[in-house]
């Protein structure tokens, strides 16, 4: 038998094992992702997160090929990943790679999507069986280690407790240029729970009471949610002229908002468009599986009642006139 590279077999083995080992005991957690620069092939990640428990050796970790995305058992996308230098006894307390997404399966990545707004968190799998472990002790580099780890964030929760805080009807909108209507300004209110921050660039929502259009807004600037805050953002557009029972019920409801009585409307996603300075196109467009996610939306809203004298004049006619 030879001795020699018997024992050098069994040693190669045992740090093999260890580089295997030190990769299945670490931890790694994100508290924070910010997507940009999206497009329907996928986007840029900006991660705050740690990587711990990697034990008591110093040891450099490659990522030889993008990892795999899984959600509920399916490849969506796959990530992109610079390379770790875990310190020993620590690891990365820090860790925040900056990765590029790429979408693999842009059915499954758009029912992920309306997931992911909403609901209250989500769970990835990231996986691969190229990794390369470098332990700087052993002077040892091992390929094609495993690594398999869920990642959980809190995600949008549908945007509840969107709120208004100011509402405004300056004047009427043209007939000839415009089809008619009043003019709306809100300044409205959008708290973000999730751990994700996105520039989703022009947004535009249709409101709605019970069940009858009341028009359509647009935001005037990029509508930015960025992680665990609360985005203050102002949107314009117009009432649209009504006629038989639906005028009967957008009279009921500025009928009861001038009386001082909160309201509640319903905001569904129309679109929405990456911005110039962020899209890969110059000219952007739609993005397929975050519009579809956007317009899955249907939020409920509170228009505060405002009490105003109005004499000698009704809501009604008031809608009636234009």
């Amino acid at each position: 038998m030879d001795w020699y590279n018997w024992a050098y077999g069994a040693v190669s083995n045992f740090s093999a094992a260890v580089a295997q080992r030190l990769v299945d005991q670490c931890e790694l957690k994100f508290n924070e992702a910010i997507i940009s620069n999206i497009s329907n092939e996928g986007f840029d990640l900006s991660l705050q997160g740690s990587l711990t428990g990697t034990g008591p050796v110093e040891a450099k970790i490659e990522f030889t090929e993008p990892v795999k995305v899984e959600w509920e058992g399916s490849n969506i996308a796959t990530i992109e990943l610079p390379s770790i230098l875990a310190a020993a006894g620590e690891g990365v307390p820090n860790y925040c790679p900056n990765a590029h997404l790429i979408i693999t399966d842009r059915g499954k990545f758009t029912q992920f999507s309306i997931f992911l707004w909403h609901n209250p968190s989500f769970s990835w799998t990231i996986f691969t069986d190229k990794l390369r472990v470098a332990v700087t002790s052993l002077g040892s580099v091992f390929e094609n280690v495993i690594l398999r780890k869920n990642v959980t964030f809190r995600a949008f929760d549908a945007l509840s407790d969107v709120g208004i805080r100011r509402f405004e009807l300056p004047c009427d909108v043209d007939v000839d240029a415009e089809g008619g209507g009043i003019q709306i300004e809100i300044d409205s209110e959008i708290p973000c729970h999730a751990q994700l921050g996105i520039n989703l660039g022009s947004a535009t929502f249709t409101t709605k009471f019970k069940g009858v259009t009341v028009g359509r807004l647009k935001t005037t600037q990029n509508l930015i949610l960025s992680p665990n805050s609360v985005t203050n953002t102002h949107l314009t557009g117009r009432i649209v002229p009504q006629s038989g029972s639906d005028l009967e019920v957008i009279g009921e409801l500025f009928s009861k908002y001038l009386a001082g009585e909160n309201q509640t409307l319903q905001v569904i996603g129309e679109s929405v468009h990456p911005s110039e300075s962020e899209s890969a196109s110059s000219s952007p467009s739609p993005v397929g599986w975050l519009t579809a996610a956007i317009q899955s939306l249907t939020l409920e809203v509170i228009l505060p009642g405002q009490k105003f004298e109005v004499r000698g004049l009704s809501i009604y006619l008031l809608l009636l006139s234009f």
